[in-house]
């Protein structure tokens, strides 16, 4: 894997901003012949030590990247097969130097715990009692919108209810999960969705939250595509609310009850997506989308049309007041394999849809926000 980064300013024709001060710069990864950008792979995390995570189910590995000189600094292979096999592998978290935590896909109990050092399975049933919710901890989520969280002896598991499109009653699917690693316990949280959902129907995608972790304050920040507020999870005094965003220039489209549960209804919607949270310049950067003005129905049979829609991102302060927005160029920019790291926003280009895309060059525009 070769590694190309441009520190230089450039005027970049994809990105305008309203209300805040931008720079931009370019990176470039070159990868090997066992990694390929598409929905195979997940961003697991970034190391101390400048590394990024990569869950890698093609190649059936998680692979560490530098990011101080691109090269890749650490390949573990999955087992496949065994008391320490993983058919599926989804994400990862690091619990320790020494070893990493390896999901596999929709089957909680079938998650291990290897040694980095000599590959071995440390923990082949780390989730104790997880089938006490067998009917609702189906669809433990890992990406870098998504990701598990470790906060002390604690792990919490953001899960996608299946089916969650239909709300028929007041009643919330189980969105969060902690797992006390001390006692093996694992117990829904009293997180739930925003009132807008409940008796109505929609395409799942518009059911699903995302969520970023906030260490300063120990909040856990969930964002929902048709809710223009956030909910807030406190760790550590284990209260729950929703609030909203101060002078908000969005407001997501709002639907009539059974609403066409169609990709239609997705595109041409204006609606939130991922939250990231950047502890340096200590600001929120929420995803949203823009409708599609020219709707056609071709793109009802494409695998995923959502990257055809106008990607922007709300820029949120730590009290929860917009300070501006940032529009980037349709077909252009893949949000879910996009990160924040040292107090820059990187914006992967590897949209299917981007007309310059190259099969082996992952490419980000770096965003830099000028804080007054």
């Amino acid at each position: 894997m070769v590694f190309s980064c441009s520190n230089e300013q450039v005027k970049n024709t994809n990105i305008t901003s309203n209300g805040i001060d931008i720079t931009s710069s370019t990176l470039e990864l070159y990868l090997d012949s066992f990694t390929s950008f598409g929905p195979e792979i997940n961003i697991s995390g970034i190391t101390e030590n400048n590394n990024i995570i990569f869950t890698n189910t093609i190649n059936h590995s998680i692979d560490y990247y530098s990011l101080t000189n691109g090269n890749l600094a650490e390949r573990i292979d999955i087992p496949k097969e065994g008391v320490g096999g993983i058919e599926l592998p989804a994400g990862a978290l690091e619990l320790s130097e020494d070893s990493i935590l390896i999901f596999n896909k929709f089957v909680l109990n079938e998650a291990k715990v290897l040694n980095k050092r000599n590959r071995s399975v440390i923990d082949a049933g780390f989730f104790g009692n997880w089938n006490a919710y067998n009917d609702n901890l189906i669809n433990v989520v890992c990406s870098s919108l998504t990701q598990p969280i470790l906060f002390e002896d604690k792990i919490y598991l953001l899960n996608w209810p299946l089916g969650a499109a239909l709300f028929s009653s007041d009643s919330s699917p189980i969105i969060e999960f902690e797992f006390d690693r001390t006692s093996k316990l694992l117990a829904p949280l009293p997180v739930h969705y925003p009132e807008i959902y409940f008796r109505k129907k929609h395409q799942d995608y518009l059911t699903l939250p995302m969520r970023t972790y906030n260490p300063q304050t120990s909040q856990l920040v969930y964002s929902w595509p048709l809710y223009d507020g956030l909910g807030i999870w406190n760790i550590v005094t284990k209260d729950f609310n929703f609030i909203k965003i101060k002078d908000t220039s969005l407001a997501a489209t709002t639907f009539p009850e059974n609403e066409s549960e169609s990709w239609k209804e997705v595109l041409e919607s204006l609606h939130y997506n991922g939250i990231l949270f950047d502890s340096i310049n200590k600001l929120y950067y929420r995803f949203y989308f823009l409708p599609i003005k020219d709707y056609s129905k071709k793109y009802e049979n494409e695998p995923f049309p959502i990257y055809h829609m106008t990607l922007g991102i709300q820029v949120i302060d730590i009290n929860f007041k917009e300070l501006g927005i940032i529009k980037t160029k349709g077909d252009t920019y893949d949000f879910a394999r996009s990160f924040v790291h040292k107090g820059k926003l990187y914006l992967s280009k590897n949209n299917m849809y981007n007309k310059d895309l190259e099969e082996n060059i992952l490419k980000y525009d770096v965003i830099e926000i000028q804080v007054n």
